[in-house]
């Protein structure tokens, strides 16, 4: 019994389960309608759902992270503006 559930199981790949999401957040049809013309399961279209947010949330900057970059940009416009002060009060 195992062998023919194994052979019959279907895999998706990520663009594919990406595909199916991306669908359902457009909501041109229920969650339900979708996952019939898919021949998946909705707990699998939920899952993959929370694994895309998930796997986005971890791609965005924390909010140290953006700090320290303001930072380092700031630092930088700071020393490009001094620098270019000194600049003209050398050709003076």
């Amino acid at each position: 019994m195992r062998s023919v559930r194994k052979a019959t199981r279907r895999k998706y790949t990520p663009e594919e389960k990406i595909r199916i999401v991306l669908e359902g957040f457009r909501r041109e049809a229920t969650v339900n309608d979708l996952c019939r013309r898919e021949r998946i399961n909705p707990a699998n279209y939920y899952s993959w759902t929370k694994e895309l947010m998930e796997a986005g949330k971890s791609r965005l900057p924390s909010p140290v992270a953006r700090a320290s970059v303001r930072q380092s940009v700031g630092e930088r416009l700071q020393r490009e503006l001094q620098q270019e002060a000194e600049g003209r009060a050398l050709k003076r």
